[in-house]
């Protein structure tokens, strides 16, 4: 079995990154395929930058995609003081 190079994370360091309280909805999402990640004997691994592909809600956008784009604007305030300097 090959492994494609990356950064490689547990499931409660992925659980950690994504502000998760607990590992349930990460191991519901790696069962239903919404979430790439490797089985290594019994050891989840998951990709750094790997995002869960949730069930659609109303806007039509994936809700982690929404939770994503949330988190990097006030990431981005934080880093720049003026707002028009952002685009995202």
């Amino acid at each position: 079995m090959l492994i494609p190079r990356g950064d490689y994370l547990t499931v409660k360091e992925y659980r950690k990154q994504i502000g998760y309280a607990s590992c349930k909805p990460i191991y519901s999402a790696l069962k239903d395929n919404r979430l790439q990640g490797i089985n290594l004997y019994g050891n989840w691994l998951i990709l750094r930058d790997a995002i869960i592909m949730e069930k659609k809600n109303k806007s039509g956008e994936y809700i982690s995609v929404a939770r994503q784009k949330r988190i990097q604007k006030a990431l981005a305030k934080k880093l720049f003081a003026d707002e028009s300097e952002i685009d995202i």
